[in-house]
């Protein structure tokens, strides 16, 4: 798959791209924070293009995979109440050959 995480130690959101186990990890240089924020792959054969916000912050062209199931998940680490809220979910397949 191709997605964003934030994992324990984190302090910014992580791209991540992982296909037969294997997967690569980029830091996004963007803080997690606590204001609404817009994510967006641009998933190709070749290449995947990680935007936060709008902004590009992220190319991974190694363990793309091609199934791809669109996902939130969110595990809590402390002992304290966590949210995950969703505004708006799009996903469109280019390219489709019957």
């Amino acid at each position: 798959g191709a997605y964003f995480e934030k994992l324990g130690p984190d302090t910014n959101w992580f791209c991540v791209t992982r296909s037969g186990g294997v997967q690569t990890r980029i830091d996004s240089g963007v803080p997690v924070g606590l204001d609404w924020t817009h994510f967006f792959i641009s998933h190709r054969s070749t290449g995947a293009n990680f935007y936060i916000n709008g902004t590009l912050v992220g190319t991974i062209n190694t363990n793309l995979s091609v199934s791809q199931q669109p996902a939130t998940q969110m595990v809590n680490l402390a002992a304290v109440s966590k949210t995950l809220d969703h505004d708006y979910a799009s996903f469109t397949v280019f390219n489709l050959v019957r």
